[in-house]
């Protein structure tokens, strides 16, 4: 009888019969190791779950691979050719817009060599204005420091003369009254010669300041008008420079909106052309998997179809492991996992709370 039952349960479910021994056995609640074997179970599956997704993407890019290598070695079923159909349009497009970017890029290459050529041209122009006004700058820039002598010297004539009128009268007013004076002192007669000598020389200093204001009067207008001449030179050199500026600021603004909105379409193109080859991934992942169900590896590269298999074997392994932790957690009784898990929570709570109180 008891091997009958033991054939029996060995026939049932792993589920069932853990169940019924469980059930069979004497109730004892276990607070601790229910909640630390879930704890450990959540973290393996966040752990398969991570390397199953990293899986994942390895092996969509394994099967790609294996597309890429393989899709003109095989024949294949309508839906496959149908994908096969899809990358020759698809690269039939990319050459074509990879032609158009081809065509673009020449000429963004043209418009930066010409507006390097209309900046060099430019700057050209503008260095041979500015030495031509350097040229007038220079002798302009002595004559303007005689031009200061000469004006200083007029306001020194201007200064002078009614001083020497006031010192005239003051002279001619001492001098009349030592004059009056009876019997002068010979200090009073020495006196009276300087005042003579001084009424003598006033009118001749006035004269020599006349003679030379109407010399340096003549010599400044000369002088002046020289100044005026070349300051007009130097504003038709500025005038020349600003309509230079003005016309490269012009022609690089033209070129720089060309060259902008030629680098423009030439960057849509590489999106499309990139959107594209983006586009060829999966019909190739497609053409990889029916390669590798079908085991047809690449002529050149059989590696690839073993890479692709071992990846598939890693994939299911994973998503065993998985589904066999969500299974034993199904097995665990609720109501423990809670109350052992609660218990810990208030543990590591009343723990840290500790190790706070003593810092």
């Amino acid at each position: 009888m008891r091997d009958g039952h033991s054939a029996l349960a060995s026939d049932l479910p792993v589920g069932i019969v853990r169940a019924a021994t469980l059930r069979s056995a004497p109730f004892t609640m276990d607070y601790f190791r229910p909640g630390l074997r879930e704890i450990r179970r959540v973290v393996e599956r966040c752990n398969h779950r991570l390397r199953l997704l990293w899986l994942d993407r390895q092996l969509g890019k394994a099967e790609t691979e294996l597309g890429v290598l393989g899709w003109q070695q095989a024949d294949y079923d309508e839906a496959t050719q149908t994908e096969v159909n899809k990358i020759h349009d698809v690269e039939r497009e990319q050459s074509r817009m990879t032609n158009a970017g081809a065509e673009v890029g020449q000429i963004i290459r043209e418009l930066a060599q010409q507006r390097e050529t209309a900046r060099g041209e430019a700057d050209a122009r503008r260095q041979t204005v500015e030495t031509a006004r350097q040229r007038v700058q220079e002798p302009l820039a002595a004559l303007e420091k005689q031009i200061a002598i000469l004006r200083k010297s007029e306001h020194d004539y201007g200064r002078r003369v009614p001083e020497l009128d006031r010192e005239q009268r003051e002279v001619e007013t001492l001098y009349s009254k030592l004059l009056l004076a009876d019997s002068p002192t010979p200090t009073a007669r020495d006196e009276l010669f300087r005042l003579r000598e001084r009424l003598i020389g006033i009118p001749n200093e006035k004269a020599d300041l006349r003679v030379h204001h109407t010399r340096n009067a003549a010599d400044l207008q000369t002088k002046e008008k020289e100044a005026a001449l070349l300051k007009g030179q130097i504003e038709e050199f500025n005038r020349q420079i600003r309509e230079i500026d003005t016309s490269a600021r012009a022609a690089e603004a033209k070129l720089a909106g060309e060259l902008r909105e030629r680098e423009k379409e030439k960057a849509r193109i590489n999106a499309e052309v990139d959107k594209l080859e983006r586009g060829k991934t999966n019909p190739f992942r497609e053409i990889g998997r029916v390669l590798a169900d079908n085991n047809l590896p690449p002529l050149n590269q059989p590696h690839v179809l073993e890479h692709v298999k071992a990846l598939r074997f890693a994939v299911e392994e994973r998503r065993y492991e998985l589904a066999a932790s969500r299974e034993q957690s199904a097995q665990e009784d609720p109501t423990a996992v809670r109350s052992s898990l609660a218990l810990w929570a208030v543990i590591l709570l009343a723990v840290g709370l500790l190790a706070a109180a003593q810092l």
